[in-house]
């Protein structure tokens, strides 16, 4: 007889190596190809959109130049505005409320103060080109246009008009004198070129935070493994005790990055096209350096004389210098009745552009004012991407809290959310929206909320199912009878066990989302120009003729909808524990 053999049991790694639900089923997604293209594809869209005005942009990063248009306005300017307070003065506080515009109210001291404040501006932009021999000079004028101001505003008409009466042929003599000289003058003053950042004080703090936070997760699997390794030595522990922290940590750093960007900076853009090309271009603006974006084009920016012209990279884009089309149907070609060649648009190439007809100037044509499609493309995908994803927060927020409340409580409030939502489904999604983004007006902002409030009750059943099955298992059972309050019940142990379904339908949500506003924008109720989105994109023309109108939109949205359902897919089987891949 053979004695038994005694082989050790399976050696079972420690709690400290062992793998969550998490952890599995982020290993399953990884070993999906499909899934790490959809991810990278929506990676690379939702990066272009967020750094659109770093790529795209007619501001440039950094512009050291004098501006002598500006100077010259403002020179001019100090004498006008002198005029303008002698008269303030000279009429008195009843006679400028006798003579003010029906319907203002501008107090007779917010008129003496805005003619000050004008006078200020003038003299800062005058201050920045001038040498510095010359500031006393504009400092004294600013301190006696001041000094008039109050004494005016103080009822002193007397010393007020004698003051200003010194100060007006101060004015012009100021005017006169500093006069810039230009290429080509023998007299005036030489200028000195400012340094100024004009793309990036245009940048606003939701921007900066957005740039940050980005910036982070695209470099995520560089500076994740170095924590987790040096930092955290590898635990898996402590790796999972630090998610949390280190989400915070990246969402609080960006947060600081644009309360500090707010304080210091404070950027605003007030009009969607500025005016350094052209100033560059006609010589109102001499430059010593000029960086501009990759693409110096800005996305409101009209080319009048390329309208509807071709990608650029077609044979049928090329344009002679005289402004003809060389080959196409749009070649010129006489009236076969009167003989009439239509005359030429030539085309004007500004500073920062490609040449003429470079293929990189416009690669995805030009549009009805001979924008650019790409960089608006480029933007469009700010509004169509954020659309999808900030509806898909709302709804899953709402959907999710209505169906939590359903599947715990059950009975009564069972009932009562179940008839709400079968109320709203009883209506079309597309057409309710439609018709209350009519009411409330077309504005992102709008058809966020609309679609959000509008779309929640799918989430919301899946809630319900899940919380109705969640609620019968040991776990639930034994925090009932623990005491447990209920708030903890639900949202501490029950919801975290609730999120694969939820995860699942919020990414096929975001696709509808991007959807929805696409059609919107499409029969006019999106968003408005000059602000693009993809649905308005597909609009601009319905000519055959005009075909990368349709195509590059339309492929865009396409293959963002296409990744978000193979994302969607890839998360459902992973978060399954039934698929054993």
């Amino acid at each position: 007889m053979t004695e038994p053999s005694f082989t050790s049991p399976p050696r079972r790694l420690p709690s400290d190596e062992s793998r969550d639900h998490w952890e599995l089923a982020f290993e399953r997604l990884g070993r999906r190809r499909l899934f790490r293209l959809a991810l990278v594809v929506l990676a690379l869209l939702y990066g272009a959109a967020i750094y659109a005005p770093l790529i795209a942009n007619d501001r440039p990063y950094v512009l050291e130049a004098i501006d002598h248009g500006a100077y010259d306005r403002a020179r001019r300017g100090i004498y006008s505005v002198a005029l303008g307070l002698k008269g303030l003065v000279e009429g008195g506080e009843e006679g400028y409320l006798e003579g003010r515009t029906a319907g203002s109210r501008q107090s007779y001291a917010e008129a003496l103060s805005a003619e000050r404040q004008a006078m200020a501006g003038r003299l800062a932009t005058m201050r920045r080109y001038l040498p510095r021999e010359h500031r006393p000079a504009l400092d004294a004028l600013d301190e006696e246009t001041a000094r008039v101001s109050e004494l005016a505003i103080e009822g002193r008409g007397a010393e007020a008009g004698a003051a200003v009466n010194e100060l007006r042929p101060r004015a012009r003599e100021l005017r006169d004198a500093l006069k810039a000289r230009r290429a080509g003058d023998d007299a005036g003053v030489s200028l000195r070129a400012a340094t100024s950042y004009p793309l990036p004080e245009s940048l606003s703090a939701p921007e900066v935070f957005f740039l940050v936070l980005w910036a982070f997760l695209l470099s995520w699997p560089l500076w994740n493994p170095v924590v987790n390794r040096i930092l955290l030595g590898g635990s898996r522990a402590r790796i999972r005790g630090w998610r949390r922290r280190k989400a915070a940590l990246v969402i609080g750093l960006s947060l600081a990055c644009a309360v500090a960007w707010k304080l210091t900076v404070d950027g605003e853009t007030t009009f969607h096209t500025a005016p350094f090309k052209e100033g560059l271009t006609s010589g109102e603006i001499e430059p010593v350096r000029a960086v501009f974006p990759p693409l110096a084009i800005g996305f409101a920016e009209t080319h009048l004389a390329e309208e509807f012209r071709p990608p650029t990279w077609t044979a049928a884009a090329q344009i002679t210098e005289e402004g003809y089309y060389e080959s196409g149907a749009r070649a010129p070609a006489p009236d076969p009745v009167t003989g009439f060649v239509p005359g030429p648009q030539p085309v004007r190439v500004r500073f920062g552009e490609p040449a003429r007809n470079a293929a990189t100037r416009h690669v995805f044509g030009t549009d009805s004012l001979g924008r650019d499609l790409f960089v608006r493309v480029l933007y469009g995908a700010r509004v169509s991407l954020s659309v999808g994803l900030v509806s898909t927060v709302i709804l899953v927020v709402i959907g999710t809290f209505f169906g939590c409340l359903a599947g715990y409580f059950g009975g009564r409030v069972d009932l009562l959310i179940s008839r709400l939502i079968e109320v709203v489904i009883c209506f079309p999604v597309f057409f309710l929206i439609l018709v209350v983004v009519a009411f409330v007006g077309p504005s992102i902002l709008n058809i966020m909320v609309v679609i959000g409030l509008l779309r929640w009750t799918g989430v919301a059943r899946l809630a319900r199912a899940e919380f109705l099955r969640l609620k019968e298992l040991d776990f639930v059972v034994a925090a009932r009878a623990l005491g447990l309050p209920t708030r903890r019940t639900i949202f501490r142990h029950m919801l975290p066990n609730a999120l694969g379904p939820l995860l699942v339908a919020a990414s096929f949500s975001v696709a509808a989302g991007i959807l929805i506003e696409s059609g919107l924008s499409f029969l006019g109720f999106g968003i408005q120009a000059p602000v693009p989105s993809w649905g308005s994109l597909v609009t601009e023309s319905g000519n055959a003729a005009n075909w990368w109108i349709q195509v590059f939109p339309g492929a865009l949205i396409f293959v963002t909808v296409l990744c978000y359902n193979l994302v969607g897919d890839a998360v459902r089987d992973a978060l399954d524990p039934r698929t054993g891949s």
